[in-house]
Parts: C-alpha cells; sequence; structure tokens
C-alpha cells in the first residue's frame, strides 16, 4: 500500500510566494542569486519595455505618414491622368477612378502592420481622403459636363441668331424661337435649373 504523505513532506514556502497564491514558484526561489537577480532586473526589464513601445509607437506612426502621404500624391496623379486622357464627365471614368482609390487605400491598410490603434488611424485618414478625391473629381466631373452642354448650347444659338438677322421678319423670328430655341433647351434642359432656362 502507498504512503500517504505527512506534514514533514511539505516544503517550506518563502513569505514573497504564500502572499501570491497564484504564483507557482519553487520555494526558495526568490532567495537564490538567479531570484535576485531577477529582482533587480526588473526595472532595466520595464526600462526596456517602455523603450520597445515608444519604438513601436514612432514606426507606426512613421508607416502611417507614409501611406497618407502615398495615398494623397497616388489619387492626386490618378486624377489628373484621368483629366487628361479620358472624359470625366462620363460616369464609367468616375467609377474607374472609385474603384482605383478603394484598392489603393484597402492595399495600403493591408500593408501597414502597425497596432490596432494605428491601422485603425490610417484607416479614418485614407478614407478622408478617398472622400476628398472623389469630390474633386465629381465637381470636376460636372464642370466638364456643363462646360459641353454650355458649348452644344452657344453652337446652336449662333446660328438661330445669324438667321435672325438674315431674316428679321415675324415670320422667322417666331419660327425660330418657337421651334429651333425651344428644342435646343428642351434638349439641354437636364443640365439646367430653370432659371438658366
Amino acid at each position: 500500500m502507498p504512503k500517504l504523505p505527512s506534514s514533514a513532506d511539505v516544503t517550506t514556502i518563502s513569505p514573497r510566494v504564500a502572499s501570491d497564491p497564484g504564483l507557482q514558484a519553487p520555494a526558495a526561489a526568490f532567495e537564490s542569486p538567479l531570484g535576485v537577480a531577477a529582482e533587480e532586473l526588473a526595472p532595466a526589464v520595464s526600462a526596456f519595455a517602455e523603450v520597445k513601445f515608444r519604438q513601436d509607437k514612432r514606426r507606426d506612426t512613421v508607416d502611417r505618414s507614409d501611406k497618407i502621404n502615398q495615398y494623397n500624391q497616388e489619387a492626386d496623379e490618378e486624377l489628373r491622368r484621368l483629366n487628361t486622357e479620358s472624359d470625366l464627365s462620363n460616369e464609367d471614368v468616375l467609377s474607374e477612378f472609385g474603384s482605383f482609390l478603394s484598392q489603393r487605400r484597402q492595399s495600403l491598410i493591408e500593408e501597414h502592420g502597425g497596432s490596432e490603434d494605428s491601422l485603425a488611424a490610417l484607416t479614418i485618414r485614407l478614407g478622408d481622403i478617398e472622400a476628398t478625391a472623389t469630390g474633386r473629381a465629381a465637381g470636376i466631373s460636372t464642370k466638364i459636363g456643363r462646360d459641353k452642354v454650355q458649348k452644344t448650347f452657344e453652337d446652336r444659338l449662333g446660328p438661330l441668331g445669324e438667321s435672325a438677322a438674315q431674316d428679321p421678319s415675324l415670320e422667322n423670328l417666331d419660327k425660330l424661337l418657337s421651334v429651333d430655341a425651344e428644342t435646343t433647351i428642351s434638349d439641354l434642359s437636364g443640365a439646367f435649373d430653370p432659371s438658366e432656362e
């Protein structure tokens, strides 16, 4: 039959270990040279942890700033390219620009690799840049569209004015105003507000 343990089999526990029942350490650990060294190294370890935290935070900030600048620059370059090579008043071109912004934003977020707080800050900032770039593209698109309509309007009214100058009879003026001018205005009415019409 196995022998049951007695009180003589239980080792004495240091008062430091006894004060923290969750701590699993040998009884003489804190009296050993290694334990004393660990206690003496604790402030240095804490200082090292603080330095590491600051380094990580600085690295995150630098990387985040780099990605913000990169995204700003890429958005500007792509908008300039589309404005030069394509027709921004076309909805498909605007959609292409939106897709480009979305893909680049997601790619930069995935490349960041910083802390959760840094990632959240980067996500918000890139979202702001995307909204601004989209707004600029929409503004340019609207202006291009209005300029096209204005040119068409002026191109169509020019001949009407010449026709009125060549034949100022009431019959001709009535035809020009009631048929030709009304048709021109009707064709372009979606681009003008009522006061402009």
